[in-house]
Protein backbone atom coordinates (compact mmCIF):
# COMPACT_ATOMS: atom_id res chain seq x y z
CA UNK A 1 0.00 0.00 0.00
CA UNK A 2 1.40 3.43 -0.89
CA UNK A 3 2.15 6.02 1.78
CA UNK A 4 -0.66 8.22 0.44
CA UNK A 5 -3.21 5.41 0.77
CA UNK A 6 -1.96 4.64 4.28
CA UNK A 7 -2.45 8.30 5.17
CA UNK A 8 -5.94 8.35 3.69
CA UNK A 9 -6.88 5.20 5.62
CA UNK A 10 -5.56 6.75 8.86
CA UNK A 11 -7.55 9.95 8.32
CA UNK A 12 -10.65 7.86 7.58
CA UNK A 13 -10.14 5.75 10.73
CA UNK A 14 -9.62 8.88 12.87
CA UNK A 15 -12.72 10.49 11.37
CA UNK A 16 -14.85 7.44 12.11
CA UNK A 17 -13.51 6.85 15.64
CA UNK A 18 -15.90 7.61 18.50
CA UNK A 19 -14.54 10.63 20.36
CA UNK A 20 -17.00 13.19 21.68
CA UNK A 21 -15.86 15.54 24.44
CA UNK A 22 -14.90 13.54 27.50
CA UNK A 23 -14.87 10.20 25.66
CA UNK A 24 -11.79 10.45 23.45
CA UNK A 25 -10.35 7.07 24.47
CA UNK A 26 -10.95 5.39 21.12
CA UNK A 27 -9.22 8.22 19.25
CA UNK A 28 -6.33 8.24 21.74
CA UNK A 29 -5.82 4.49 21.39
CA UNK A 30 -5.88 4.73 17.60
CA UNK A 31 -3.21 7.43 17.65
CA UNK A 32 -1.17 5.45 20.18
CA UNK A 33 -1.30 2.33 17.99
CA UNK A 34 0.13 4.36 15.09
CA UNK A 35 3.02 6.00 16.99
CA UNK A 36 4.03 3.47 19.66
CA UNK A 37 6.75 1.86 17.52
CA UNK A 38 8.36 5.13 16.37
CA UNK A 39 10.53 5.48 19.46
CA UNK A 40 8.67 8.51 20.78
CA UNK A 41 8.35 9.31 24.46
CA UNK A 42 4.59 9.04 25.07
CA UNK A 43 2.86 10.33 28.21
CA UNK A 44 -0.76 10.43 29.29
CA UNK A 45 -1.94 12.70 32.09
CA UNK A 46 -4.78 12.30 34.60
CA UNK A 47 -7.20 14.09 32.27
CA UNK A 48 -6.51 11.65 29.42
CA UNK A 49 -4.40 14.02 27.33
CA UNK A 50 -1.62 12.33 25.39
CA UNK A 51 1.67 13.98 24.52
CA UNK A 52 4.34 12.42 22.30
CA UNK A 53 7.89 13.65 21.81
CA UNK A 54 10.00 12.28 18.99
CA UNK A 55 13.54 13.61 19.21
CA UNK A 56 15.23 14.61 16.00
CA UNK A 57 18.71 13.80 14.82
CA UNK A 58 19.91 17.15 13.45
CA UNK A 59 23.30 18.35 14.66
CA UNK A 60 22.92 21.04 17.33
CA UNK A 61 24.21 23.80 15.02
CA UNK A 62 21.37 23.08 12.53
CA UNK A 63 18.50 23.03 15.06
CA UNK A 64 15.92 25.79 15.18
CA UNK A 65 13.91 26.85 18.18
CA UNK A 66 10.33 27.89 17.61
Amino acid sequence: MSEILKGIELVKALSLAFGPTGCEGEVRELIYSQIKDLGAEIKKDKMGNMCALLKGTLPENERKTI
